[in-house]
């Protein structure tokens, strides 16, 4: 065999040459000349998996160890860095290892390929064995320190200290080690043991940020247990780096514990002075507010720190929580309601200018309730501001409970005649409501009702039982309809339209009606309360029908007026027919408001007629979300993208307002005589 692979070598076929000596050393393991040929011609040919077998057959035949040794790693050399072969090369260093366990290649190796393979418990047996062998002392402090570290990420936290305090017993002066220890008695919650580390330490360090770092960790150490120390060492931790701001806080809230006042203004005063971020020089600012009031019984200074404090974040929850202690503690409620509403102002001029202010639409719900809860005003605003700052993700606890805590029954009264300033207020034409309230039904019998143009017809009306129709007969009794037929319609899902029928006809749309009970409640008040306002065919109409129907019923009194965009012909014709409808007496009654008109804008009147009865769905519901998804889904979109619609705006503005007509209609317990 061995011939025949000398042969096979001599004309350039070293595959064939390579089996050929294996053959032969298989028939004789102990024949050297095949087992020298086979080695030769594999590493001649880069055959580095046949010249690992070679290696090892012949490290097996025996010998001084440190030879076989040798052979073994000479096979797992070439398995790792040539063959790329893992599991071969670990086989061929361990046993490169078991027999000379001090060889320190096959140990590196070994443990490089262990650790790239993540065999962490066959790592750390190496590692031990290699203790065992080791005499160094620098290459002990790494074993231990690597056990140690390995310990620790498997969670053996006891086999990590023992090993780290191994590493002290061979070098009493190691930083690193001390370090550990001091940070596995604290996760131990052995305090004792921590800050005997960290005490340890201290003496073998000279670099002031590192000495500064040990006396912080031991007043964090003391702080639970031993204020007083935990104090004199965030002081000493202040000697090594002056103005550090994470220490004078440490130096301040200690120094307020303890009542070391003195030392604790010193440090807030640091604090202010060196501080740039708003947010962090306001908590500074209320550190220094605690400090004049508890330590100095200076409640002058303590409300100016507040004050500057609220300046500095004015949507922070913990200053307006603060202010309002400070002030129910001196029982002071005009001061109280003077910050309050000087809080909400601020935060109404905010949400003006972004009405997208999650934060501010939450300062506004913490003032209104604790202005309601502690001096007077009513919860409504609370509520309104709470519900948007929710919607935004500004809100918490505070605002869950503000929602949830809503009672509308007693607003709901304030949909009758008593209501119709509230909900008109501020309209840029009102003189045109009184005029088409005047003249409700000649218009209506002009114009028309009919139900099927709205494409509802009798199969559409729904059954008395519906939880609908007792949502909208509620609605209905308190705007001041006796009835009310409930329609859904199919073709427009999102309608809430009232026809003056007999009884009152409100058309739903089929979204509306099938939704939320709160979204039906709304659009039955916006469409009733326009209704029993005489405006239900205004309402209804599009901006083009209602400048017609508009110049129509004006020029019977103005005759020279004229509007662009308007069909003057359509206007023409159809003022002679509702003149006739109208009785004279009723045009005498209508002619001062017609000459209060100075000009008509259809637009202007839709966007009044629209804001009313948003602000009707408001008082009857007693909240916004409706309304903003009533806004948003025609778009098919989230109640959330409505809040900066034009008339989104202009309902929350109407929702927020203190305006002693809003509060007190809100707050009233009867209805309207």
């Amino acid at each position: 065999m061995t011939r025949a692979g000398d042969t096979l070598a001599a004309i350039g076929e070293p595959g064939e040459t390579v089996q050929r000596y294996a053959r032969a050393v298989q028939a004789r393991p102990a024949y050297r000349p095949a087992l020298d040929a086979w080695q030769h011609t594999a590493l001649a040919h880069q055959l580095w998996r046949e010249l690992a077998d070679a290696v090892t057959r012949k490290a097996s035949l025996g010998g001084e160890p440190r030879m076989v040794a040798a052979l073994h790693h000479f096979a797992g050399v070439a398995l790792m860095d040539k063959a790329r072969e893992a599991e071969p090369a670990i086989a061929a260093l361990r046993r490169a290892l078991d027999a000379e366990p001090g060889h320190l290649d096959s140990f590196l190796r070994l443990r490089r390929l262990l650790e790239h393979a993540e065999r962490r418990a066959e790592l750390a047996a190496l590692l031990r064995k290699r203790l065992d062998s080791e005499r160094d002392p620098g290459a002990q402090i790494e074993l231990h320190r690597t056990l140690a570290e390995h310990c620790y990420t498997t969670g053996d936290r006891e086999a990590a200290m023992q090993n780290y305090r191994a590493v002290i017993r061979v070098n009493p002066a190691d930083v690193r080690a001390h370090a550990a220890i001091a940070d596995l008695a604290s996760e131990h919650g052995a305090r004792q043991d921590a800050v005997a580390a960290v005490m340890a330490r201290i003496p073998l360090e000279h670099d002031p940020g590192v000495l500064r770092n040990l006396h912080y960790r031991l007043g964090a150490l003391h702080a639970e247990h031993d204020a007083l120390t935990a104090l004199a060492a965030f002081q000493r931790a202040l000697g090594y780096r002056p103005g550090d701001k994470d220490t004078l806080i440490q130096v301040a809230d200690l120094g307020v514990a303890t009542g070391e006042w003195q030392v604790a203004l010193d440090a807030c005063d640091q604090l202010v002075k060196l501080e740039r971020d708003p947010e962090a020089l306001s908590a500074h600012l209320q550190r220094a507010a605690a400090i004049f009031e508890r330590g100095f019984a200076d409640r002058t200074r303590a409300e100016r720190m507040l004050q500057l404090a609220l300046d500095n974040a004015p949507t922070s929850p913990e200053c307006l929580r603060l202010l309002v202690a400070f002030y129910r503690d001196a029982d002071d409620p005009v001061g109280l309601r003077a910050q309050l509403t000087r809080i909400a102002g601020a935060m109404r001029a905010r949400v003006a200018q972004d009405p997208e202010d999650g934060p501010a639409y939450r300062m506004l719900a913490r003032a209104s309730a604790a202005r309601a809860e502690h001096v007077d005003g009513s919860p409504r605003i609370a509520r309104a501001a709470a519900e948007l700052a929710q919607l935004l993700g500004a809100g918490g606890e505070p605002e869950q409970r503000l929602i949830a805590g809503g009672a509308p029954s007693a607003a709901a009264h304030w949909l009758g005649p008593r209501g119709d300033d509230l909900v008109f207020a501020g309209a840029a034409q009102p003189e045109l409501r009184q005029i088409f309230r005047l003249l409700a039904q000649p218009i209506a019998r002009h114009v028309g009702v009919d139900l099927a143009a709205r494409g509802v017809g009798r199969k559409d009306r729904l059954p008395s039982n519906d939880p609908a129709v007792a949502i909208a007969r509620d609605v209905a009794a308190s705007v001041g309809f006796k009835d009310v037929d409930v329609y859904v319609s199919l073709r427009d899902p999102h309608a809430m339209i009232a026809e003056p029928t007999s009884p009152v006809s409100l058309v739903l749309g089929r979204a509306i009606a099938a939704g939320d009970p709160a979204a039906v409640r709304f659009a039955a008040a916006a469409a009733l309360k326009l209704a029993h306002a005489g405006l239900a065919i205004p309402a209804r109409l599009s901006t083009d029908e209602l400048g017609v129907l508009g110049f129509t019923v004006l020029r019977l009194f103005r005759p020279e007026l004229s509007g662009t965009g308007v069909d003057v012909d359509e206007v023409n014709a159809q003022m002679p027919r509702l003149r006739r409808l109208i009785p004279s007496a009723l045009l005498h009654d209508v002619a001062p408001h017609a000459r209060a008109v100075e000009r008509f804008s259809p637009e202007a009147f839709a966007r009044d007629l629209r804001l009313a009865g948003l602000r009707a769905g408001l008082v009857a519901t007693d909240s916004l979300l409706p309304g903003l998804a009533l806004l948003a889904a025609p778009a098919g979109a989230e109640p959330r993208s409505a809040i900066t619609h034009p008339l989104a705006r202009e309902l929350i503005s109407f929702a927020l307002s203190e305006a002693p007509d809003v509060r007190d209609a809100r707050e009233a317990r009867a209805p309207a005589p």
